[in-house]
């Protein structure tokens, strides 16, 4: 039996004509602990930086070097009842029990959507977007 996988497509124009270049990520991935990722193995460390108030944490790198493993990771590590946890996606790459994620598409926008989940009195907005 073969894993499901989803393709993803980008396309850009230049002086040639088109490049495009197509990724395959598998469907329904598990989440990695975030102490597989590399982090310190010392929970009070990553929960202080992690679990603060009124704070805000930014991803950024090349294509393929874990920003979404890292962020799913993050998120999944603080999940828990008492926490009201929003994703703003495009796509939901990785469904997690006990998170409210939402997926952008043609009929919604991030902005539409943040208006509408900051109304929510969310404790964490986890916003993710692939740029095409």
């Amino acid at each position: 039996m073969y894993p499901d996988y989803n393709i993803r497509v980008s396309s850009q124009k230049n002086i040639f004509g088109e490049k495009f270049v197509l990724r395959l990520l598998k469907k329904n991935a598990n989440v990695k602990e975030i102490f597989e990722l590399g982090f310190p193995k010392d929970e009070k460390l990553v929960r202080d930086s992690f679990d603060k108030r009124n704070s805000i944490t930014i991803m950024a790198a090349p294509t393929g070097e874990g920003k979404t493993t890292t962020l799913y990771s993050i998120v999944q590590y603080l999940n828990r009842p008492e926490i009201n946890i929003t994703t703003i996606e495009d796509p939901v790459e990785i469904r997690i029990p006990g998170l409210n994620q939402i997926e952008i598409d043609a009929k919604t926008s991030f902005i539409d959507s943040l208006r509408t989940v900051l109304r929510q009195d969310p404790d964490i907005i986890l916003v993710r977007r692939n740029k095409r």
